[in-house]
């Protein structure tokens, strides 16, 4: 039980840490496509301030330093999977252990 616990806990922050950065690089990626065929934002704008509703305070990052911010995000989520790899082979171990040699093989 202890085993299962600790393995959602830890397993659960890591993948909402993964989900975090997956969205921002999939973000950062279709604005700069969309920025390159042209549209301005992909936001529609909000009538009361006639700016964009999740961008309004965005500032313009260099191509340069988006580039490595993104690269640095990919290998941030290469990191996180590992972890959570790591960590799902972890608890399988665990469960082998506590169901020992007659019920290991049917964790597979």
């Amino acid at each position: 039980q202890t085993a299962e616990s600790e393995f959602l806990k830890q397993g659960i922050e890591l993948a909402q840490k993964l989900q975090v950065l997956q969205t921002k690089l999939t973000q950062v990626t279709v604005d700069d496509e969309l920025r390159s065929m042209g549209l301005e934002t992909a936001y529609p704008l909000d009538p009361a301030t006639n700016e964009t509703a999740t961008n309004s305070n965005a500032t313009v990052v260099p191509p340069k330093k988006k580039k490595e911010a993104v690269t640095t995000a990919i290998k941030a989520c290469a990191e996180l999977t590992t972890k959570l790899q790591t960590l799902e082979l972890n608890f399988i171990k665990s469960v082998v252990q506590a169901v020992g040699p007659e019920h290991g093989p049917s964790v597979r």
